[in-house]
């Protein structure tokens, strides 16, 4: 059965936070860059 390690990183509580956060962050910033109008996305074939 799959064990989850809960060590966080460098020992630190607030470090792991910080990560976690940050990669969030990015993904709504790109999710929020790559956003086309619907029209723009169909396909051209």
């Amino acid at each position: 059965m799959f064990h989850q390690l809960l060590t966080p990183i460098a020992d630190s509580l607030a470090l792991s936070f910080l990560v976690a956060a940050l990669l969030i962050f990015l993904m709504l910033v790109l999710l929020g860059w790559a956003h086309r109008p619907a029209g723009r996305c169909r396909s051209r074939a």
